[in-house]
């Protein structure tokens, strides 16, 4: 059920993505090493860089060794020796900036690239980075280089959005639930919204896009694509492709399916 009592989960019931964004996030990357390895920053830009070569100020961990040789990819990879630390960061005024300058003052719990430890804060690290390289934040950066070139135009970075757009006849939004043993009922919680003092801008933005179900079927045709066999020349195996070219030049697709021709495909 998208609300209790009756009512349905259909095709346009919204449901925030939570963490499955952190796979649009390594795409965002992906679309600038490629865009770097055929120009004149290929030689500044690629999965093994250092973070700290490219957000020097604003990137430093309590271990020398580890700020100076953390890369993209150990990012993306939970490999950094840096866990979660969810509790450390907070609060309506908080700044993908000011998380990521947090960080030096935050214990690791392994060395680098010796343990898997899930932290999202890395995910912001890379938000950060892509923000500081391109001059736009990573929610505009994935609505204009990935959710509208694939048709994906059923996406909300804030509560405000999805329900003006509901108010207008779009999709909506599913109610979350939660099950009390002593009532033996669900009860409803409130949707995530950025301007709630526990729910900060930066994990709105990250963590917290809200899509369609059929929306999202175009990117998972995307990932899906048959076509990424033939394309693994021209191409890291590790890069998402949303055109060949120029993603601007992407025709919004009239079915899922359309993600199939070379337009829309991933080399893997």
């Amino acid at each position: 059920m998208a609300t209790f009592p009756s009512k349905p989960v259909t095709p346009d019931t919204l449901f925030y993505t939570a963490s499955t964004t952190k796979s649009f996030t390594a795409a965002a990357v992906s679309l600038l090493i490629d865009k770097a390895a055929n120009s004149s920053l290929r030689d500044a830009l690629s999965w093994g860089t250092p973070l700290a070569e490219l957000i020097r100020e604003d990137f430093v961990l309590p271990d020398e060794y580890t700020t100076l040789h953390a890369t993209l990819e150990d990012a993306l990879s939970h490999r950094t020796g840096m866990p979660r630390h969810d509790f450390t960061y907070g609060g309506p005024n908080v700044t993908v900036r000011d998380v990521v300058q947090n960080l030096r003052h935050l214990p690791m719990t392994a060395e680098i690239r010796t343990r898997w430890q899930y932290c999202n804060m890395m995910y912001i690290t890379i938000s950060h980075f892509i923000q500081t390289w391109t001059g736009i934040g990573l929610g505009d950066f994935l609505r204009t280089r990935i959710y509208e070139p694939l048709g994906m135009n059923r996406t909300f970075f804030s509560l405000a959005e999805a329900q003006a757009a509901a108010s207008a006849g779009g999709p909506d939004l599913a109610t979350p639930y939660y099950w009390k043993n002593y009532t033996q009922k669900y009860h409803s919680l409130p949707w995530l919204d950025s301007s709630q003092e526990y729910v900060p801008y930066v994990l709105s933005t990250i963590f917290c896009p809200m899509q369609t179900f059929d929306r999202l079927f175009y990117w998972l045709f995307l990932l899906l694509s048959q076509n990424a066999s033939s394309h693994t020349n021209d191409f890291s195996s590790r890069t998402i492709l949303i055109h060949r070219v120029c993603p601007d030049l992407v025709p919004e697709p009239q079915s899922p399916m359309s993600l199939t021709t070379p337009n829309g495909y991933v080399a893997t």
